[in-house]
């Protein structure tokens, strides 16, 4: 399901987070600076197609009271 608030990252990540959508993955050119970011927010090298890398981020799960 696509997401793009408008804003930050962080924007992102929170939308994701209330719509309950398990991971996040971006395609990354070898020569994209925001690289080192997407690292730091947690993402992680999972595939390669051409010159750029798939990332994910597998988000926290929010568990509701039984």
């Amino acid at each position: 399901m696509p997401i793009r608030p408008s804003g930050s990252g962080d924007g992102l990540l929170a939308e994701a987070a209330a719509r309950s959508i398990p991971a996040i993955s971006l395609s990354v050119e070898d020569s994209n600076r925001a690289r080192a970011l997407y690292e730091r927010l947690g993402f992680r090298k999972v595939g390669r197609n051409g010159g750029s890398d798939t990332l994910l981020l597998e988000l926290p799960r929010n568990s509701s009271p039984a």
